[in-house]
C-alpha cells in the first residue's frame, strides 16, 4: 500500500514575514504574518496525473447516416453491432470513441469508449430539456466532454487507486500548513484582530502588568477557539466560569475594557466556536481546484466535488464526509437574511472578533429602532396590529440589499407597526425556530409540578449558542415593552399569545398539534419573559 506524501518535493517553506504569498495555479491567497510560517502545499500528483490522461477522438462514419439523431455528429456510425465495433475499433488509439444504435432496447444508443487496449460499452442517454448528454449521475454539454471526463476517471483509477483510497485518511489534512489547518488558522486570526486593534487604540495604558495578563488570556482564549469543540451545553455552561473580571484602574480610560474583559468577546469566541455543519453541495469548478481539506487535485470537468453554499470551502465529495462541523459563513455567499439559519446568519453578518453583536442584525436595527424611537413603546398594540403589507417587504427588501445600512428612522418608516411586523415575519421564517424542536420537546414534557426558573434554565441553556443569545435579547426586549403595558395594552400574556407560535412552532405540521400544546407554550414564554434576568444570567 502506498504512503501519502503531504509536501510536494518541489515546495519548499517560505518563512518571510513581510510578503504576500499567491499560488499560481489555485483561488488560494495568504499572508504570513497572519497565519504560520510556510504556504499551504497543494498536492499535484493527480493534477499531473489528469494531463496525462489519453485525450478523447471520434472516430468518423465515412458512411451517410440518414437515421442519425440531432445531438451527435460524425462519430454516430448507426446500427451497428457489438462485435463490429469492437473490429472497427482495434487498431485505433487509447481515447477513441464513436456512438452506435442498438437494437436492446429499440432505439437506443451505446458509447464505444476504448482505454487501455479495451473497448467499454455504456448505455447513453440525452436530456432533450436541458441539451446535455450523460452516461450516470454527470449531465455534459457535448459528447466530447462527457468522453474526457470519462477517460480522466479511468486514468486516476488505473494510477492511483490506492493514493485515492487513502487521500482523505492523511493525518496530516489536520496540520497548519494544510489549507484546512491554514482555514482553522483563518478563524483565529478574525478572533485575534479585535485584540489586536484594541490594543493600539488604548496605547495610553500604561501598567505593563495589566497588559501581560490580558494579553495572557488572550491567547488562551484563542487557543480554546482553534481546538476542537465541545458540546454547546457544556460551552454555555462553562461560560460564566471563562470571564475575566474587569481591571482595577482610576485613570481615565477606566470605563474602557480591553476584549478580554468584555463579556461579550468570550460570548462571541464561543458563538464562533459553536458546531455549524457545512452546507455542501456538488459543484462543477471552472479550472483547476484543489481540495481544501486533503489538499488533492479536484480532478474531472464538471461535478469534480463539493462546495459549501455558506462559507465556500470546496472538496471531494469523499473528504466532505470528513470535516468537522466548523463551518464560518460569510455573507457573499448567502443568497438572503430572511429564511436563513440563525447559527450560520449570525457568523456571516458580524467577525469573529466583534464584541458588540451577538444576534442577527434583523432583531438588532428593529428592536433599536422600536426602544429608541420617541413614544414608540407607548403605541398601543404594538406587536399585534399589523403594518401596512406594501411597507412591510420594502424594510425586508432593504435588509436583503444591503443589511448593514438599512435606515429604519421614523421620517423614512414612520409606520411602527410595520417594523414590529418585519422583526416577527424574520422569526418565523426561521428554518429552526428560535427555541429549537428538541428543547421544545423537552419543556413541554416537564410536569406542571415541576415547571420553575431552575428546570427551564437548565434546559433553555441546552440551546446552540445563536438561539440561546438571540431568545435572551428578544425576551429582554418583550419585558421592556410589557413595562410600558398601560399605554400599549401589551401585558406578558398578550405578548407571549403573539410569539409563542412563531419562536416555539411545532415541527409536526398537524395544525392540531399546535394547537394541543398552544396554552403550555404560552405559558412557558410567560416565565422566560417575566423570569429573563433570572433564567439567562451567567
Amino acid at each position: 500500500m502506498m504512503s501519502i506524501p503531504f509536501m510536494d518535493q518541489s515546495v519548499t517553506s517560505i518563512t518571510s514575514s513581510s510578503t504576500t504569498f499567491f499560488d499560481p495555479i489555485t483561488r488560494y491567497q495568504t499572508n504570513s504574518s497572519n497565519s504560520t510560517n510556510s504556504l499551504p502545499v497543494w498536492k499535484s500528483y493527480l493534477y499531473n496525473l489528469q494531463m496525462q490522461a489519453p485525450k478523447p477522438s471520434p472516430i468518423i462514419c465515412r458512411i451517410l447516416q440518414l437515421r442519425r439523431p440531432r445531438q451527435y455528429g460524425l462519430e454516430f456510425h448507426g446500427l451497428l453491432s457489438r462485435t463490429d465495433a469492437d473490429q472497427l475499433m482495434s487498431i485505433s488509439i487509447d481515447g477513441s470513441y464513436l456512438v452506435r444504435e442498438s437494437l436492446n432496447p429499440p432505439d437506443s444508443y451505446t458509447l464505444a469508449i476504448k482505454f487501455n487496449g479495451e473497448v467499454k460499452n455504456y448505455k447513453l442517454y440525452f436530456d432533450s430539456q436541458t441539451s446535455t448528454h450523460y452516461v450516470g449521475e454527470k449531465h455534459f454539454d457535448t459528447l466530447n466532454d462527457l468522453v474526457h471526463d470519462g477517460l480522466i476517471s479511468f486514468y486516476l483509477e488505473s494510477k492511483a487507486s490506492d493514493y485515492i483510497a487513502l487521500m482523505a485518511c492523511d493525518s496530516q489534512c489536520y496540520t497548519n500548513e494544510s489549507p484546512y489547518g491554514q482555514y482553522k488558522a483563518q478563524l483565529l486570526h478574525r478572533a485575534q484582530t479585535q485584540n489586536n486593534t484594541f490594543n493600539q487604540e488604548t496605547s495610553s495604558l500604561t501598567n505593563n502588568e495589566i497588559n501581560h495578563s490580558q494579553t495572557t488570556n488572550i491567547d488562551q482564549i484563542a487557543s480554546n477557539y482553534r481546538s476542537s469543540s465541545t458540546s454547546n451545553s457544556s460551552i454555555i455552561q462553562q461560560h460564566s466560569s471563562s470571564r475575566i473580571s474587569p481591571t482595577k484602574n482610576n485613570n481615565n480610560n477606566s470605563n474602557r475594557k480591553l476584549p478580554s474583559t468584555n463579556p461579550l468577546f468570550f460570548d462571541r469566541i464561543l458563538l464562533m466556536q459553536a458546531e455549524k455543519a457545512h452546507n455542501f453541495k456538488i459543484h462543477s469548478f471552472k479550472g483547476p481546484h484543489w481540495c481544501d481539506y486533503c489538499a488533492n487535485f479536484l480532478w474531472g470537468l464538471v461535478q469534480q466535488g463539493v462546495k459549501c453554499a455558506d462559507c465556500g470551502f470546496e472538496a471531494h465529495k469523499r473528504c466532505s464526509e470528513k470535516v468537522p462541523q466548523d463551518c464560518v459563513p460569510h455573507m457573499k455567499y448567502l443568497k438572503s437574511i430572511f429564511g436563513v439559519d440563525l447559527t450560520t446568519l449570525i457568523k456571516a453578518t458580524t467577525p469573529a472578533s466583534s464584541v458588540t453583536s451577538l444576534t442577527p442584525v434583523v432583531l438588532e436595527k428593529c428592536i433599536n429602532e422600536i426602544e429608541s424611537r420617541p413614544h414608540a413603546l407607548d403605541t398601543e398594540g404594538l406587536y399585534r396590529i399589523a403594518g401596512f403589507s406594501d411597507t412591510i417587504e420594502e424594510i425586508k427588501l432593504a435588509f436583503e440589499r444591503d443589511c448593514a445600512h438599512v435606515d429604519l428612522s421614523q421620517e423614512r418608516y414612520p409606520d411602527i407597526h410595520a417594523i414590529a411586523c418585519v422583526l416577527k415575519l424574520y422569526l418565523r421564517q426561521l428554518p429552526i425556530p428560535l427555541v429549537t424542536f428538541d428543547i421544545q420537546t423537552q419543556l413541554l414534557e416537564l410536569r406542571p409540578s415541576t415547571i420553575c426558573v431552575t428546570t427551564i434554565r437548565t434546559i433553555i441553556r441546552r440551546l446552540p449558542p445563536a438561539h440561546f443569545y438571540t431568545l435572551k435579547y428578544l425576551c429582554e426586549h418583550l419585558l421592556k415593552v410589557s413595562q410600558h403595558s398601560i399605554r400599549n395594552q401589551m401585558i406578558i400574556e398578550n405578548l407571549a399569545i403573539v410569539f409563542a407560535p412563531t419562536i416555539m412552532r411545532s415541527e409536526n405540521p398537524d395544525p392540531m398539534v399546535g394547537l394541543k400544546n398552544s396554552k403550555s407554550i404560552q405559558r412557558l414564554l410567560e416565565i422566560l419573559i417575566e423570569q429573563v434576568h433570572d433564567i439567562f444570567s451567567p
